[in-house]
This record gives C-alpha cells, sequence and structure tokens, in this order.
C-alpha cells in the first residue's frame, strides 16, 4: 500500500512540476529561468521522471534540431551556443533522442571546452542560485559560467536563453506522460467514484495551449 501511495504521488509531483515549468517557460525573467533549474534537475536528474513514470514505462523522445557540430567550412570560434530548440529556431534537420542522448547533447563551447545539456542545467541550478548559489564544482558548470561572463543575448546570460529553450523542449517529450496520468486518473474516478487520484484538481491549460500554439504538439 505504500509502494502504491508513493508512486501516485510521485505522479502528482510530476504534475504540478510540469504545470510551474510551463509557466515558468511562458517567463521572460531570470529569476523564474533559475527557478526553472531546479524543476529540470528534479525531472531530469534526480529521478523525479523515473518515478512518475513507474507504472507507465514510456519512452520519452526529445526533438532537437540537430546541430551539434560547426560546418566544416566555418572557423571554430572562441565561443559558441548551438540552439537546440526547434520552437524558436528551426534548423535543416531536427532529430528525436532519448533522455540520456539529450542530456548528454553539447550546446555551448567556450575557448575549447564543451558543455552540455545537463551542464547546464546543473550550472543554472547548483552554481547560479536554482538550488544552491556558490562555485562551479565541475568543468562543465566552469564552461556554462564563463560562456554567460562572455556572451549574452540582449543583455541576458546566454545560459538563461539556453535554459528557456530547453524548458519548450522537455515540456514536450513528456507530455505523452502528462496524458497518460491524467487519462488514468480519469478512468480511475469513474470507476471507484469520488475516490481522489494524482491528476485532481491540477489544471494544465497552460501546458496545452502555449504549446499547441507553438506547433508542438
Amino acid at each position: 500500500m505504500r509502494e502504491a501511495f508513493s508512486e501516485h504521488k510521485a505522479e502528482a509531483f510530476f504534475l504540478r512540476a510540469i504545470a510551474d515549468l510551463d509557466e515558468t517557460a511562458l517567463k521572460n525573467d531570470w529569476y523564474e529561468t533559475l527557478r526553472g533549474s531546479a524543476i529540470m534537475r528534479q525531472l531530469l536528474l534526480d529521478g523525479m521522471l523515473s518515478r512518475a513514470n513507474t507504472r507507465f514505462c514510456l519512452k520519452f523522445k526529445f526533438r532537437i534540431n540537430d546541430v551539434e557540430e560547426l560546418p566544416a567550412d566555418v572557423p571554430s570560434p572562441e565561443s559558441h551556443w548551438f540552439n537546440l530548440d526547434p520552437g524558436s529556431v528551426t534548423t535543416r534537420e531536427i532529430i528525436e533522442i532519448n533522455r540520456d542522448a539529450f542530456l548528454a547533447r553539447k550546446c555551448m563551447l567556450f575557448k575549447g571546452q564543451a558543455a552540455s545539456v545537463k551542464d547546464v542545467i546543473n550550472a543554472c541550478a547548483n552554481s547560479k542560485g536554482g538550488v544552491h548559489y556558490g562555485p562551479a564544482k565541475t568543468e562543465g558548470d566552469r564552461t556554462v559560467i564563463a560562456l554567460d561572463e562572455a556572451f549574452k543575448v540582449s543583455d541576458v546570460d546566454i545560459s538563461y536563453v539556453s535554459m528557456t529553450g530547453l524548458f519548450r523542449i522537455t515540456l514536450v517529450a513528456l507530455k505523452p506522460l502528462v496524458s497518460a496520468i491524467l487519462e488514468d486518473s480519469k478512468k480511475q474516478e469513474n470507476e471507484r467514484g469520488s475516490r481522489k487520484r494524482a491528476g485532481k484538481g491540477v489544471k494544465l491549460c497552460s501546458l496545452h495551449t502555449p504549446l499547441a500554439s507553438r506547433g508542438q504538439t
């Protein structure tokens, strides 16, 4: 009984986290972006997603721009940011990869050092204030922070711009689990009357409408 309860609590936590992340993705605010990095860490690095997916065993596909390498005829710059989000700019080729490949995907270069999606999440969550505020502990974190100091977009740290795209990619990838949990909740409520389940009372209109309007259904 405790095991079933913990699974449904994980599902409820997941739904609330997704709703919060969707609201964060719509805001152009550095503080909200840092708070969103904490949710990303919980979802993708700390095990929340796996726990919420225990009953459903879904395979997630992260849809990204295939821009990990610069063209061979382009001189290597000192710093570079790869925009992985097809919702903001679409490249010639879009690919679908699993969670591990997404986290390992290179998205920044600075003075010969590469930083992955995981590095960006960790730097924002663990060093820049999303969860903790303090010195970078890994080479990847240091690369992200160094690039922030050297390269900004409209006076905004490039890690914040990158995180916003990573939010959108993640929201699209995890929509199947949102739907599965809510559909299961509705089914159980129909079968067992007024029993409260994980999805009860969670509003996700802010998730579906903005994403659909971007053509990322």
